[in-house]
């Protein structure tokens, strides 16, 4: 069993490090990491390629996180083994292979495709969670870390299973370091707004 999870961990890692951002926005003849925040991710692909494009990323993205629990579930490998191979999915995102190990994606979407795959119910409303704050603030980082904290005591909530929940945790973490920047950025020139680019949404108390 344990040899069966380590190569379900590698597709995993594989999958994950699928350039979805890249391939799909090739065509343009831009470059999507060397274009403005040079993440292949749904929010930079919807600044400078517009929805349509952002949406088939989003899907792919989402598709990186889900397929390996699939590929898990078929062989039958038991569910306490999940969040590792999940992780490693994200993992590859941030880190794919194909773009030389650089930190080119935060996770959200392949995360969200994880946790569809480990509790479909949570994933969804996660989802739901994320469209709701990011309509209602309009910028795509506060959604993404309003999410990862929300997904904690949501854990608690439905009482998911221990190694789940320390998943969950570790989720939430990694999502507010990889979002460090956007942090700091919110709270001194502002943070693009999702559905205005050109707009700077800043937190500045004075």
């Amino acid at each position: 069993m344990i040899l069966l999870v380590l190569k379900i961990i590698v597709v995993a890692y594989v999958l994950g490090s699928f350039p979805s951002g890249v391939l799909t926005t090739r065509h343009t003849g831009k470059d999507i990491t060397q274009t403005g925040s040079g993440n292949t991710g749904t929010a930079n692909t919807f600044r400078i390629f517009g929805w349509r494009l952002a949406l088939i990323v989003f899907v792919l993205d989402v598709a990186k996180g889900l397929l390996p629990i699939f590929i898990a579930k078929y062989f039958e490998v038991p569910p306490v083994y999940f969040p590792v191979i999940g992780f490693f999915a994200i993992i590859g995102h941030c880190f794919s292979i194909f773009l030389k190990f650089k930190f080119r994606g935060k996770g959200g979407a392949t995360g969200l495709g994880v946790l569809l795959g480990i509790n479909f119910l949570i994933g969804l409303i996660m989802l739901l969670i994320w469209i709701g704050v990011l309509v209602w603030l309009r910028l795509s980082s506060v959604a993404t870390l309003s999410s990862a904290i929300i997904l904690v005591f949501l854990g608690l909530g439905f009482r998911v299973e221990l190694f789940n929940e320390i998943f969950f945790v570790v989720i939430a973490i990694s999502i507010f370091l990889t979002h460090r920047k956007n942090i700091i950025r919110l709270f001194n020139e502002g943070e693009p707004d999702f559905f205005d680019p050109e707009k700077r949404i800043s937190w500045r108390v004075c």
